[in-house]
Formats: C-alpha cells, sequence, structure tokens
C-alpha cells in the first residue's frame, strides 16, 4: 500500500466487523491479535477506501 493507512480504535473488532458488512464494506483481512497491543482487521467501504480497525488490550493501571 501507497500513501496513509487508517487505524481506528473501536471497543469491539467483531461488532465492527459485522458492521461494515451489513452497510456493504467487504473484510480485507479478518481479526488478528498482535500480542500484548491488540486485535486488529483490514476492511474495505463502499468505494474501495481501505481502513483498520484495532481492539486494544486494556492496559493495566500504574498505581503505586
Amino acid at each position: 500500500m501507497r500513501g496513509f493507512e487508517c487505524s481506528i480504535s473501536v471497543s469491539d473488532v467483531d461488532a465492527t466487523t459485522d458492521l461494515a458488512m451489513k452497510h456493504g464494506g467487504r473484510v480485507v483481512a479478518p481479526g488478528s491479535l498482535i500480542q500484548s497491543v491488540g486485535t486488529v482487521m483490514k476492511f474495505e467501504d463502499q468505494e474501495g477506501n481501505h481502513a483498520n480497525a484495532i481492539q486494544y488490550v486494556p492496559q493495566l493501571s500504574n498505581t503505586r
């Protein structure tokens, strides 16, 4: 890919996958776990634009 790749933080990558497909998009790459980061999926909208949706792993708060 040349250019900018958009990644959008979501609370539920599976629900986002369902919504993308429901509204005419297509899944380019299904959800894939990036260890210690989160789950990311790539989709294409109705106009052919690609974007990523990522559900980050909750980070533990640093309490002292």
